[in-house]
């Protein structure tokens, strides 16, 4: 429950359009931090569940590029 607030579904594309992946900051222990977040149907999808999904839409556009 600390963690996870809820599961949802969202659309693969929309997820995977940089357009969609939004850098954010936030002061943690007197340090500015910068994250990822993607917000979709009201829902915040953040942290290391949005940085692990714009890893993946660089390494499909890397893959893209050399096909």
């Amino acid at each position: 429950p600390g963690e996870v607030a809820a599961i949802f579904e969202a659309p693969l594309a929309y997820l995977l359009d940089p357009r969609h992946q939004q850098v954010r900051s936030a002061e943690c222990r007197g340090r500015e931090r910068h994250y990822y977040e993607i917000e979709w149907d009201g829902r915040r999808i953040w942290g290391a569940t949005a940085a692990m999904i714009v890893n993946l839409t660089r390494r499909l556009a890397f893959e893209d590029a050399w096909s």
